[in-house]
């Protein structure tokens, strides 16, 4: 009894795992169809408040999307940066965390451009001083190139620019990172 299952699901493991390659190479290197991804990188943040200095921060995104045609991918990525900094003998740690709506347009092989919008959450932890949210709205614009390093990994790199409207002030980032994207 417990050999016939163990064969049924080893053949059950390697018919999906046959299924997952066949499904894989239907796309191709199109782009069409549902993706997920991550991104890691780092850039410099800045208030524009004033005396407001620029802090270099750690960021990492996670998206999932569809690709619509060839040429153009719609997703919604979660965002978090952070920095750690000194400012007037205080220690400062800042998380922005992003919820956006956003789209690529690949203009020319793995060359593509990219707009988001969407929410920022920016947290302000100063010691001593307590720590300050604030919610606000955003937007972003992108560019970046990526290939294929497998038959559905997409491996790349990418920039962008993002601006958060809170109540008092803006909040700007400009990022850098290193993407793979499964097709």
């Amino acid at each position: 009894m417990k050999t016939s299952k163990l064969c049924a699901l080893t053949t059950a493991a390697l018919v999906l795992g046959t299924a997952g390659s066949a499904w894989a190479l239907d796309a191709w290197r199109d782009r069409r169809g549902l993706y997920f991804g991550a991104q890691v990188g780092a850039g410099s943040g800045q208030s524009d408040a004033d005396g407001a200095e620029s802090h270099i921060g750690f960021n990492l995104r996670a998206r999932v999307g569809g690709g619509v045609s060839k040429q153009l991918t719609l997703d919604a990525e979660l965002g978090w940066r952070t920095a750690s900094y000194e400012e007037s003998s205080i220690d400062v740690s800042e998380s922005l965390f992003t919820g956006l709506v956003g789209g690529s347009f690949f203009i020319y092989d793995g060359l593509y451009v990219r707009a988001q919008g969407g929410v920022g959450q920016l947290t302000l932890d100063a010691d001593p001083g307590g720590d300050d949210g604030y919610t606000g709205f955003g937007f972003g614009a992108g560019v970046g190139y990526e290939f294929f390093a497998t038959a559905d990994l997409a491996v790349g790199v990418g920039g962008d620019y993002q601006l958060f409207s809170f109540d008092d002030f803006n909040f700007t980032t400009i990022n850098f990172g290193v993407t793979a994207t499964w097709y």
